[in-house]
């Protein structure tokens, strides 16, 4: 019983040394101590303040153009303006609330699209043989779909589609 013990004891010193061995031979490989002196790179403040004083002085001068394009540049923007007032529609979205062949139940429909968004106008469309009933104009997705949450209620069917939306003009 003592030999098996005395035989575990020395396999085990032998592994231990040989351990001890390679983490000696690890540190000889790493650099003692990093020494460089670096302060001939590093920025000088002092010298910053001195160029920022110089430069206040400078901006302080009015500076008088001498070709002004003002002229011309409000002439482009009026061309532009009156080009913009004359569009009337661009691609949005709208809600699709109701499709059928009966008239009748469009303008139900409608009525109900109004109760839900009384500030939003709706739109019945006749493409033989069905009505198409179609509320808002909005131009983004995400506002068209703020108002959809609030007819889905009523509309378990409605939709988002893209449509041509009026634009409407704030004064």
């Amino acid at each position: 019983m003592i030999r098996p013990l005395v035989l575990f004891l020395a396999v085990l010193s032998i592994c231990l040394t040989g351990f001890a061995q390679k983490n000696k031979d690890k540190n000889k490989d790493l650099p003692k101590e990093y020494k460089e002196d670096l302060s001939l790179y590093r920025p000088l403040y002092g010298m910053a303040e001195e160029k920022k004083q110089t430069l206040e002085t400078k901006t302080q001068e009015n500076i008088v153009p001498k070709n002004s394009i003002n002229d011309f540049l409000n002439e482009k923007l009026d061309s532009v303006y009156s080009y913009n007032e004359k569009i009337v529609s661009a691609d949005g979205y709208r809600i699709l609330v109701y499709v059928g062949a009966s008239s009748e139940d469009a303008r139900a429909q409608r009525g109900y699209a109004f109760q839900v968004l009384p500030l939003d106008k709706s739109y019945t469309d006749w493409k033989q043989p069905n009505f198409k009933v179609k509320v808002g104009d909005f131009v983004d997705k995400l506002e068209a779909y703020y108002a959809y949450a609030k007819l889905i209620k009523v509309f378990p069917n409605a939709i988002v589609v893209p449509d041509k939306v009026n634009i409407v003009r704030e004064k």
